[in-house]
Protein backbone atom coordinates (compact mmCIF):
# COMPACT_ATOMS: atom_id res chain seq x y z
CA UNK A 1 0.00 0.00 0.00
CA UNK A 2 1.64 3.53 -0.92
CA UNK A 3 1.94 6.36 1.15
CA UNK A 4 3.51 9.59 0.28
CA UNK A 5 6.41 10.60 3.43
CA UNK A 6 7.14 14.05 4.03
CA UNK A 7 10.71 13.26 5.06
CA UNK A 8 12.97 10.11 6.18
CA UNK A 9 12.03 10.13 9.48
CA UNK A 10 7.96 9.89 9.61
CA UNK A 11 8.73 6.80 6.99
CA UNK A 12 11.07 5.12 9.44
CA UNK A 13 8.00 5.70 11.95
CA UNK A 14 5.58 3.72 10.06
CA UNK A 15 5.60 -0.37 9.88
CA UNK A 16 5.91 -1.30 6.22
CA UNK A 17 3.68 -4.24 4.91
CA UNK A 18 5.06 -5.74 1.37
CA UNK A 19 3.38 -7.86 -0.76
CA UNK A 20 3.37 -9.31 -4.08
CA UNK A 21 0.41 -9.97 -6.00
CA UNK A 22 -0.43 -12.64 -8.90
CA UNK A 23 2.50 -13.13 -11.98
CA UNK A 24 2.32 -10.22 -14.77
CA UNK A 25 3.06 -11.80 -17.94
CA UNK A 26 0.99 -9.30 -20.27
CA UNK A 27 -0.17 -5.19 -19.58
CA UNK A 28 -3.64 -6.65 -18.91
CA UNK A 29 -2.49 -8.82 -15.61
CA UNK A 30 -1.71 -5.82 -13.85
CA UNK A 31 -4.29 -5.37 -12.39
CA UNK A 32 -5.51 -8.57 -11.08
CA UNK A 33 -2.27 -8.60 -9.94
CA UNK A 34 -2.70 -5.51 -7.94
CA UNK A 35 -6.16 -7.21 -6.77
CA UNK A 36 -4.27 -10.41 -5.38
CA UNK A 37 -1.80 -8.27 -3.40
CA UNK A 38 -4.15 -6.21 -1.83
CA UNK A 39 -6.39 -9.59 -1.20
CA UNK A 40 -2.87 -10.38 0.85
CA UNK A 41 -2.83 -7.20 2.28
CA UNK A 42 -6.22 -7.49 4.27
CA UNK A 43 -4.22 -10.93 5.86
CA UNK A 44 -1.05 -9.49 6.74
CA UNK A 45 -2.01 -10.91 10.43
CA UNK A 46 -0.93 -14.29 9.69
CA UNK A 47 2.46 -13.49 8.79
CA UNK A 48 5.76 -12.61 10.15
CA UNK A 49 5.70 -7.91 9.87
CA UNK A 50 9.32 -7.06 7.68
CA UNK A 51 8.93 -9.94 5.08
CA UNK A 52 7.98 -10.19 1.66
CA UNK A 53 4.17 -11.19 2.07
CA UNK A 54 3.28 -13.80 -0.85
CA UNK A 55 0.43 -16.15 -1.63
CA UNK A 56 2.30 -19.84 -0.73
CA UNK A 57 2.91 -18.00 3.22
CA UNK A 58 -0.39 -18.79 3.64
CA UNK A 59 -1.53 -22.00 5.54
CA UNK A 60 -4.84 -23.92 3.71
CA UNK A 61 -7.98 -23.34 5.29
CA UNK A 62 -9.55 -26.37 3.47
CA UNK A 63 -6.75 -28.65 4.51
CA UNK A 64 -9.06 -31.65 5.48
CA UNK A 65 -5.78 -33.21 7.74
CA UNK A 66 -5.64 -30.32 9.93
CA UNK A 67 -6.50 -31.48 13.66
CA UNK A 68 -9.73 -30.56 15.37
CA UNK A 69 -9.47 -26.99 17.49
CA UNK A 70 -10.01 -27.71 21.42
CA UNK A 71 -8.91 -24.32 23.44
CA UNK A 72 -9.20 -26.67 26.50
CA UNK A 73 -6.71 -29.58 24.80
CA UNK A 74 -4.22 -26.76 24.04
CA UNK A 75 -4.01 -25.55 27.20
CA UNK A 76 -3.74 -28.84 29.02
CA UNK A 77 -1.05 -29.95 26.85
CA UNK A 78 1.00 -26.43 27.49
CA UNK A 79 0.51 -26.61 31.01
CA UNK A 80 1.51 -30.71 31.25
CA UNK A 81 4.35 -30.26 29.14
CA UNK A 82 5.33 -26.85 31.27
CA UNK A 83 4.72 -28.85 34.77
CA UNK A 84 7.13 -31.47 33.62
CA UNK A 85 9.67 -28.92 31.99
CA UNK A 86 9.42 -29.89 28.61
CA UNK A 87 10.42 -26.66 26.82
CA UNK A 88 10.65 -28.48 23.56
CA UNK A 89 7.51 -29.78 23.56
CA UNK A 90 5.97 -26.51 24.32
CA UNK A 91 7.52 -25.21 21.37
CA UNK A 92 6.26 -28.23 19.15
CA UNK A 93 2.59 -27.78 20.98
CA UNK A 94 2.30 -24.35 19.78
CA UNK A 95 3.83 -24.24 16.34
CA UNK A 96 0.85 -27.01 15.75
CA UNK A 97 -1.72 -24.49 17.62
CA UNK A 98 -0.73 -21.88 15.07
CA UNK A 99 -1.74 -23.58 12.12
CA UNK A 100 -4.43 -24.79 13.26
CA UNK A 101 -6.32 -21.80 14.77
CA UNK A 102 -5.07 -20.02 11.10
CA UNK A 103 -7.59 -23.11 9.88
CA UNK A 104 -10.15 -23.16 12.08
CA UNK A 105 -10.80 -19.25 13.34
CA UNK A 106 -11.19 -16.62 10.34
CA UNK A 107 -10.70 -13.41 11.56
CA UNK A 108 -7.70 -11.87 13.65
CA UNK A 109 -10.10 -10.54 16.76
CA UNK A 110 -11.33 -13.97 17.59
CA UNK A 111 -8.00 -15.39 17.62
CA UNK A 112 -6.53 -13.35 19.72
CA UNK A 113 -9.32 -13.87 22.13
CA UNK A 114 -8.51 -17.47 21.79
CA UNK A 115 -5.23 -17.63 22.42
CA UNK A 116 -5.39 -14.71 25.75
CA UNK A 117 -8.27 -17.22 27.11
CA UNK A 118 -5.62 -20.46 26.60
CA UNK A 119 -2.41 -18.35 28.18
CA UNK A 120 -4.76 -17.25 31.22
CA UNK A 121 -6.41 -20.92 31.45
CA UNK A 122 -2.55 -22.21 31.60
CA UNK A 123 -1.61 -19.51 33.79
CA UNK A 124 -4.39 -20.10 36.65
CA UNK A 125 -3.95 -23.83 36.58
CA UNK A 126 -0.33 -23.20 37.41
CA UNK A 127 -1.36 -20.68 40.30
CA UNK A 128 -3.61 -23.67 41.69
CA UNK A 129 -1.03 -26.39 41.45
CA UNK A 130 2.26 -23.91 42.14
CA UNK A 131 1.08 -21.60 45.26
CA UNK A 132 4.98 -21.33 45.56
CA UNK A 133 5.04 -19.64 42.39
CA UNK A 134 2.50 -16.65 43.14
CA UNK A 135 5.39 -14.06 42.53
CA UNK A 136 6.41 -15.28 39.37
CA UNK A 137 2.86 -16.15 37.88
CA UNK A 138 0.66 -13.22 39.17
CA UNK A 139 2.12 -10.77 37.21
CA UNK A 140 1.87 -12.46 34.03
CA UNK A 141 -1.61 -13.40 34.85
CA UNK A 142 -2.50 -9.47 35.23
CA UNK A 143 -0.51 -8.70 31.97
CA UNK A 144 -1.74 -11.33 30.18
CA UNK A 145 -4.17 -9.10 27.73
CA UNK A 146 -0.25 -7.82 26.22
CA UNK A 147 -1.43 -10.49 23.61
CA UNK A 148 -4.35 -8.04 22.12
CA UNK A 149 -1.24 -5.36 21.52
CA UNK A 150 0.38 -7.50 18.84
CA UNK A 151 -0.40 -6.99 14.94
CA UNK A 152 0.42 -10.02 13.92
CA UNK A 153 0.30 -13.79 14.77
CA UNK A 154 4.19 -14.60 14.75
CA UNK A 155 4.70 -12.40 17.07
CA UNK A 156 1.73 -13.99 19.51
CA UNK A 157 3.17 -16.91 19.13
CA UNK A 158 6.97 -15.81 20.14
CA UNK A 159 5.55 -14.23 23.04
CA UNK A 160 4.09 -17.39 24.04
CA UNK A 161 7.09 -19.39 23.49
CA UNK A 162 9.07 -16.64 25.79
CA UNK A 163 6.62 -16.24 28.23
CA UNK A 164 6.25 -19.98 29.00
CA UNK A 165 9.80 -20.42 28.78
CA UNK A 166 10.18 -17.67 31.39
CA UNK A 167 7.80 -20.16 33.54
CA UNK A 168 10.01 -23.27 33.19
CA UNK A 169 12.96 -21.24 33.92
CA UNK A 170 11.51 -20.36 37.10
CA UNK A 171 10.13 -23.65 38.23
CA UNK A 172 13.36 -25.27 36.99
CA UNK A 173 15.36 -23.95 39.78
CA UNK A 174 16.66 -27.23 41.20
CA UNK A 175 13.45 -28.05 42.61
CA UNK A 176 13.34 -31.46 43.19
CA UNK A 177 9.75 -32.07 42.88
CA UNK A 178 10.17 -30.68 38.88
CA UNK A 179 12.93 -33.15 38.93
CA UNK A 180 11.38 -35.87 39.49
CA UNK A 181 8.27 -35.00 37.77
CA UNK A 182 10.32 -34.93 34.66
CA UNK A 183 12.47 -38.72 35.41
CA UNK A 184 8.77 -40.29 36.07
CA UNK A 185 7.55 -38.74 32.85
CA UNK A 186 10.55 -40.02 30.97
CA UNK A 187 10.01 -43.44 32.40
CA UNK A 188 6.43 -43.38 31.47
CA UNK A 189 7.67 -42.65 27.55
CA UNK A 190 10.75 -44.69 27.58
CA UNK A 191 9.50 -47.79 29.55
CA UNK A 192 10.83 -49.99 27.12
CA UNK A 193 14.31 -48.74 27.14
CA UNK A 194 17.02 -50.05 29.51
CA UNK A 195 16.72 -46.79 31.96
CA UNK A 196 19.05 -46.70 34.75
CA UNK A 197 19.62 -44.56 37.46
CA UNK A 198 23.10 -43.85 37.18
CA UNK A 199 22.18 -42.55 33.55
CA UNK A 200 19.85 -39.97 34.89
CA UNK A 201 22.04 -39.01 37.75
CA UNK A 202 24.65 -38.34 35.48
CA UNK A 203 22.27 -36.29 33.08
CA UNK A 204 20.40 -34.09 36.00
CA UNK A 205 23.81 -33.58 37.86
CA UNK A 206 22.66 -35.21 40.92
CA UNK A 207 24.69 -37.96 43.18
CA UNK A 208 23.46 -41.38 42.04
CA UNK A 209 22.59 -42.33 46.26
CA UNK A 210 20.80 -39.67 46.58
CA UNK A 211 18.66 -38.94 43.35
CA UNK A 212 17.76 -42.44 44.39
CA UNK A 213 16.10 -41.54 47.51
CA UNK A 214 14.55 -38.31 46.25
CA UNK A 215 12.52 -41.22 44.06
CA UNK A 216 11.73 -43.37 46.89
CA UNK A 217 10.43 -40.44 48.94
CA UNK A 218 8.48 -38.96 46.02
CA UNK A 219 7.30 -42.18 44.67
CA UNK A 220 6.90 -44.61 47.80
CA UNK A 221 8.96 -47.20 45.10
CA UNK A 222 12.43 -48.43 44.26
CA UNK A 223 13.60 -46.43 40.90
CA UNK A 224 14.79 -50.48 39.94
CA UNK A 225 11.16 -51.62 40.49
CA UNK A 226 9.32 -48.51 38.86
CA UNK A 227 9.96 -49.23 35.21
CA UNK A 228 8.83 -52.83 35.45
CA UNK A 229 5.62 -51.84 36.96
CA UNK A 230 4.95 -49.40 34.40
CA UNK A 231 6.15 -51.89 31.86
CA UNK A 232 3.25 -54.31 33.39
CA UNK A 233 0.99 -51.21 33.39
CA UNK A 234 1.29 -50.91 29.62
CA UNK A 235 0.93 -54.65 29.00
CA UNK A 236 -2.37 -55.16 30.86
CA UNK A 237 -3.67 -51.75 29.05
CA UNK A 238 -2.94 -53.33 25.56
CA UNK A 239 -3.94 -56.77 26.26
CA UNK A 240 -7.41 -55.23 27.16
CA UNK A 241 -7.46 -53.59 24.18
CA UNK A 242 -7.79 -56.85 22.72
CA UNK A 243 -3.84 -56.85 21.20
CA UNK A 244 -2.43 -60.52 21.07
CA UNK A 245 0.94 -60.97 22.87
CA UNK A 246 2.66 -62.03 20.07
CA UNK A 247 2.30 -58.44 18.37
CA UNK A 248 2.72 -56.28 21.52
CA UNK A 249 6.37 -58.78 21.70
CA UNK A 250 6.99 -57.98 18.20
CA UNK A 251 5.24 -54.37 17.75
CA UNK A 252 5.23 -52.88 21.10
CA UNK A 253 8.29 -54.61 23.13
CA UNK A 254 8.20 -53.38 26.76
CA UNK A 255 11.52 -54.55 27.59
CA UNK A 256 14.43 -53.35 26.56
CA UNK A 257 16.52 -55.69 24.41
Amino acid sequence: MMKIYASDEQFEEEELHACAGSKVVNLVDIHESYQSAKRLYEKKFFVEKGRLFTADQLVDRSKPEAPEFSLESYADRLYYSIDIGNMQGCVAIIEELKNVVIVHLQEEKEIKVALFQLYSNILHQLVRSHPNMEGVLEPLVMNAGDIYQFEHLPGIMAFLTKQLKYVIDCMDNGQPDLLLRKMIALIHKDYAKNLRLETLASVFNYNRAYLGKLFKNYTGEYFNTYPDKVRIENGKRLLQKGYKVSWIIHKKPLMPK
